[in-house]
């Protein structure tokens, strides 16, 4: 008999405060993301992950098929500033700038 592996969330995690609403390395954490694999997958994988002693792991630590594969996607500030530049031709501040007092104007 094979032992089901135990997929990592915040849910079993130390780093959960007792409340269950904020994480010691993420910060405040909505109801779904406390069963989120790939945010434990993600603290895993960086060593910040610590498993409760006690914690008893429920139906979404034994992830089977395509859940098992999701990752947390982190996203690179000037990567995606440049990618708005090149599709844009202006930068996120300027279409800030253009966008929020057309809204000012429009309202006065």
């Amino acid at each position: 008999m094979t032992k089901m592996r135990v997929y990592p969330t915040c849910l079993i995690c130390d780093k959960l405060d007792s409340t269950m609403t904020s994480c010691a390395i993420y910060g405040l954490l909505s109801p779904g993301q406390i069963n989120d694999t790939s945010i434990g997958k993600s603290c895993s994988e960086q060593g910040d992950y610590i498993r409760r002693l006690h914690a008893t792991p429920n139906e979404f630590n034994y992830q089977t098929g395509a859940k098992e594969e999701e990752s947390l996607l982190v996203f690179n500030i000037e990567d995606e500033a440049q990618k708005f530049r090149t599709e844009h031709g202006i930068t996120i501040e300027e279409w800030i700038q253009q966008t929020f007092s057309q809204q000012q104007s429009n309202k006065e």
